[in-house]
């Protein structure tokens, strides 16, 4: 408790700890990486920080205190950045419906303009001829 400045939550789960059918661990400091890492020690330098238990923190360190869950984890974290960095890049290179419309519909009014000044053209000749033949 003094060397991890931590209170325990858990004493039945100490004093398993200490049961003499459980093999010792291999040095002190294999030990008290043990008690830092158990889920009845909290505050100071143990995993727990606050000894309040709320429903995502007793989830999150029951994942992570299985190490066989922290792999599967870890793929999932990594495949996610992956998922997100292909979909920008797959909405980066496709194309814009909105300016392909825009194009075309550009080409389409200087169409329709290029039209509109030939037919005013033509209405021009016309009149300006039929006003030549009035004068003479």
């Amino acid at each position: 408790r003094d060397t991890l400045k931590a209170n325990i939550t858990d004493y039945a789960e100490l004093a398993s700890l200490a049961h003499p059918e459980r093999p010792p661990p291999e040095s002190l400091v294999a030990l008290k990486e043990i008690v830092k890492n158990s889920l009845w020690v909290c505050g100071g330098e143990a995993r727990r920080s606050s000894c309040d238990w709320t429903s995502s923190d007793l989830l999150l360190n029951i994942l992570l205190s299985k190490t066989w869950m922290t792999y599967p984890l870890t793929l999932l974290v990594v495949l996610f950045l992956i998922f997100c960095v292909a979909t920008c890049i797959y909405v980066r290179v496709t194309p814009d419906e909105a300016e392909e419309w825009r194009q075309n519909n550009t080409t389409y009014r200087r169409r329709i303009q290029a039209q509109q000044l030939e037919y005013l053209k033509s209405q021009s000749q016309k009149e300006l001829a039929g006003m030549v033949a009035a004068a003479t």
